[in-house]
């Protein structure tokens, strides 16, 4: 089974051009975010590279519209009814007709979940199932083959409020965020982005995210694992708020040049970690805890690997590491 290479690719800002030159080694381009309008129809005008974008498709490197995004509100007024979905839905089919895009990733973060200040309802639970339905038999009547990805949450709510056996046949991919999974709760050395827990961590791995979604009927061969190219500042100090993010470029071209830092692998948790000083630290994927991703997406035959966010990677090692080590 091919394994698939996807990289988020943030449209920030129409002065930022992306650096394209690395994508030879993606299989699946997530363009982020078009976003949802009070009216239910989607607002892509934040797209601003939109043409350079849609260039880089080939007969082997798709492009898919990510909608939503950490914020994004609309989705849960959007699929409320019947109604509110298929305006919701033409407006998308309207946009992927338009463009000729490869396909839709909705990243509703989350259904039935008000954790980033969006509105949500129980009913956001079969209310979701029931739009991917009517997107999946919208999508197959412009095109068949093209793609719907859903982004997820890597905690266990995020795996009950989803109807997972019922979008299973309609979906092609489950990009699950293993990543942004824990911070500093009790003074000791977390990780954001680790595979595996360590012994007395109460947070979340992304081996046991896998497994929650896997157990609930997604198969291993539709599951995308997630990883991250940057790192997230923590704190041993509870009564200090963290410092910060390191995007993965500043790692290794600006941290490892710093004396004054430690660099730490934490075998339980399979994760890197840089001690900046007494109190703070970065949690981060390199090209080691890349490597084992890779080796247990391979272990457990799953589709590929996804990261967010390409730009934080912009010397291209993190990428070059997954395709050599899926490839």
């Amino acid at each position: 089974m091919k394994k698939l290479v996807c990289a988020y690719i943030y449209d920030r800002s129409p002065e930022l051009p992306f650096n394209l030159e690395n994508m030879d080694k993606v299989d699946i381009v997530n363009y982020s975010f078009a976003k949802v309008n009070d009216d239910h129809t989607i607002d892509t005008s934040r797209l601003f590279h939109l043409d350079d974008i849609l260039a880089l498709q080939n007969e082997n490197r798709k492009v898919v519209l990510s909608i939503g995004g950490w914020g994004a509100d609309g989705f849960s007024q959007a699929c409320s009814t019947k109604e509110n979905r298929k305006i919701f839905v033409e407006s998308i089919s309207e946009f992927v007709k338009k463009y000729q895009i490869d396909g839709i990733d909705l990243d509703w973060e989350y259904p039935n979940s008000g954790a980033a200040g969006i509105a949500y309802s129980q009913d956001d639970t079969p209310n979701f199932t029931y739009f991917i339905s009517e997107l999946r038999a919208a999508l197959d009547s412009i095109k068949p083959g093209l793609l719907i990805t859903v982004a997820v949450g890597a905690g266990f709510k995020c795996v009950t409020d989803i109807e997972i056996k019922k979008i299973e046949p309609l979906i092609n991919y489950l990009n699950i965020m293993t990543y942004d999974l824990g911070h500093s709760v009790d003074g000791a050395y977390r990780h954001h982005t680790n595979l595996f827990k360590e012994k007395d961590d109460p947070q979340v791995s992304g081996d046991e995210a896998i497994t929650w979604y896997h157990e609930a009927g997604m198969p291993y061969e539709k599951i995308i694992m997630g990883s991250a190219t940057y790192g997230k500042v923590f704190t041993l100090d509870k009564n200090d708020a963290p410092k910060g993010h390191y995007p993965y470029w500043r790692i290794e071209s600006e941290v490892v040049n710093d004396k004054t830092v430690k660099f730490v692998w934490n075998e339980d948790a399979h994760a890197p970690l840089i001690i900046l000083n007494k109190n703070h630290y970065v949690t981060y994927d390199d090209p080691r805890s890349i490597k084992e991703k890779c080796a247990y997406i391979k272990e457990h035959n799953m589709a590929g690997i996804m990261y967010w966010e390409y730009n934080s990677d912009k010397f291209g090692t993190l990428l070059r590491t997954m395709y050599e080590n899926l490839k």
